[in-house]
């Protein structure tokens, strides 16, 4: 798949990687939920499917902010406040521990409530924005 270059195209990727992120996710059953058993998004890291969803939930709820903020006229820190481009895997860690209190299936839950949110976004704006 190709980067998207409409809004439709990207409303459609989003749906289809999401549809199949989710049906895959679901499979996981909640007492593996916790077990590091994938490579991570730090050189030489093992993370569980917790910490993938976690990761999936700060990154998007990031970009949600960006966009509010840059709606408000306010200052945008990229990628976020604290942390710079070259420390990715500081901010994937973080991720991981703001949502290290939730169980499995309110992860599920609080990733498919910002994905709804950003697909609400997305339509809201123009093919330009």
């Amino acid at each position: 798949m190709g980067v998207p270059t409409s809004k439709t195209e990207l409303l459609d990727a989003v749906s289809k990687t999401f549809g199949n992120l989710m049906s895959d996710l679901e499979r996981v059953p909640p007492e593996l939920a916790r077990t590091a058993s994938m490579e991570g998004h730090a050189a030489g890291m093992m993370i569980s499917p917790a910490d993938l969803v976690a990761y999936l939930l700060g990154w998007n709820e990031l970009v949600l902010r960006w966009l509010e903020r840059d709606d408000r006229g306010e200052v945008v820190e990229f990628p976020e406040t604290g942390f710079k481009w070259n420390q990715l895997g500081l901010l994937a860690q973080k991720f991981y521990a703001d949502y290290q209190h939730l169980d499995w299936q309110n992860l599920l839950i609080r990733l498919a409530a910002v994905n709804h949110r950003l697909v609400e976004t997305i339509s809201s704006r123009t093919h330009d924005e």
